[in-house]
């Protein structure tokens, strides 16, 4: 799956890609100008079926810092499907380029 997010701001985080199970790559490079911040644990709204702990949503301050140009690349194991990726803009806009390995997530 090849996707590109172009909505992302500085107010809101928002769901960057929901691996599906058959999910075990996923890249995302960060193709614009502005700084994008990542949760990879599933966000405040996203529930660990095994642990019940739930996410936690980045800020303009917090989270993984993708910075303009560059990337992060993940594998996960088989099983069950990995959370959802979160993300906010420090501001301004970007767009960020995002593969996988697989046709299901979204």
């Amino acid at each position: 799956m090849i996707k590109q997010v172009t909505t992302l701001n500085a107010s809101t985080p928002a769901t960057v890609l929901t691996p599906s199970l058959y999910c075990h790559q996923v890249t995302i490079q960060n193709n614009g100008s502005g700084v994008v911040r990542l949760s990879f644990d599933g966000g405040a709204s996203y529930t660990d079926y095994i642990s019940g702990g739930t996410g936690t949503n980045p800020t303009t301050s917090t989270g993984y810092k993708l910075a303009s140009g560059a990337y992060v690349a993940q594998t996960y194991l088989g099983g069950k499907a990995p959370p959802p990726i979160i993300g906010i803009m420090e501001s301004s806009t970007t767009t960020l380029d995002v593969t996988t390995d697989d046709t299901k997530s979204t």
